[in-house]
């Protein structure tokens, strides 16, 4: 039996390094956007991962470069009675598509919030948090589940802030007649230095979580990429 094992170890193993090949960058090129497409004589490489945004204000432009023109919200200025344009900022997390290393511009699509998912342009690689060295599609790092970005505060304090926060005991939400429960957690903030113990409020209409900090303040976190 040891002397079967050991024959068959090395078929075991060439069986094993078979798997399916990557596909190549054309093959993923081909799959993403026209705008993507055609870039390929600039030497557009795919990326397809996502990442969160730095700072705001950021217009997303219909051409890759400074002299691209920004992108109309046509629902903002229909509302508004003027020009407004698509921007996004630390509350967004696009999804992008490609990256022209030599201008360093690439094209993202908003992923988040969901009511922003039409929005798609060209933005400068500086603004975005991913690493897209490596274009291996995909997130290049695992979730840290204590990290979080700040993406509301009531009173404007710690907004795009990146924070640590662990739950000490969740929140449950009410049915009828029956009242919620808090929950309870722990938050790290960095800027001034500072550690709390904070609410956990229940029921969030939305994917973040909201806590209530000892000062009465609200923050919306979103998990950190």
């Amino acid at each position: 039996m040891k002397r079967f094992i050991s024959s068959a170890a090395p078929l075991l193993l060439l069986l094993a390094s078979c798997g399916p090949t990557p596909p190549s960058d054309e093959e993923r090129l081909s799959k993403l956007s026209a705008e993507c497409q055609s870039q390929k004589n600039s030497g557009v490489k795919p990326i397809e991962k996502e990442s969160d945004i730095t700072g705001s204000d950021h217009f997303l432009l219909d051409q890759p470069g400074p002299d691209g023109a920004k992108k109309v919200n046509y629902k903002a200025t229909s509302a508004l009675g003027e020009t407004q344009y698509v921007s996004v900022d630390y509350s967004t997390r696009v999804f992008v598509e490609c990256l022209i290393p030599g201008n360093s511009y690439a094209y993202v699509r908003v992923v988040q919030p969901d009511y922003l998912n039409e929005h798609r342009g060209w933005v400068p690689s500086s603004i975005l948090t991913a690493n897209l060295s490596d274009n291996q599609a995909g997130n290049s790092t695992a979730t840290q589940s204590n990290r979080y970005v700040v993406t509301s505060d009531t009173r404007d304090t710690y907004n795009a802030q990146e924070v640590e926060f662990k739950e000490t005991s969740p929140a449950t939400c009410g049915s009828g007649t029956t009242p919620g429960i808090r929950g309870a957690g722990e938050l790290k903030v960095f800027s001034p230095p500072q550690t709390m113990s904070v609410e956990v409020v229940p029921c969030s209409m939305t994917d973040e979580t909201m806590v209530k900090l000892p000062d009465g303040r609200v923050l919306y976190l979103r998990k950190a990429l």
